[in-house]
């Protein structure tokens, strides 16, 4: 019931959708990609983080209703170390990890720590939205 309840309240009644996000990603062209697809959902974009160092500080600031998140960051913490990190001081926020990266390890890093979206690059606007609306 609590789905139905924040699936409802981030829809328009045009049928865009309303939130938050904040997008770590260390491919600039790739991040402005997943910019333009937010913002045509209807989303409104607080920040991209290109590098993994206090992005979980920065999420945690800027509050976002959702995180888009790439594993492989070319830092010492992966996306799945900073969204774990996220999910304890920010349980609201739903993160929704965007990879090339969707190998066994990471997957089951992912379930282990309860189920969250993962989209395999390169993604289509119809799969992110889908993934910001559910």
């Amino acid at each position: 019931m609590l789905q139905e309840t924040t699936l409802k309240s981030s829809m328009t009644e045009n049928g865009s959708l309303s939130g938050t996000v904040v997008i770590v990603e260390d491919d600039r062209v790739i991040a402005e990609d997943l910019r333009s697809m937010c913002e045509e959902a209807g989303m409104r974009v607080l920040e991209l983080i290109g590098r993994p160092h206090k992005a979980a500080e920065r999420i945690a600031a800027l509050s976002p209703s959702h995180v888009l998140m790439d594993i492989q960051l070319g830092g010492r913490e992966d996306g799945v170390d900073i969204a774990l990190n996220v999910r304890r001081t920010d349980a609201r926020a739903k993160v929704i990890f965007v990879t090339a990266s969707a190998d066994e390890r990471n997957m089951a890093r992912i379930m282990k720590n309860g189920p969250l979206p993962v989209l395999v690059k390169p993604i289509s606007e119809g799969q992110l939205r889908a993934a910001l609306a559910g």
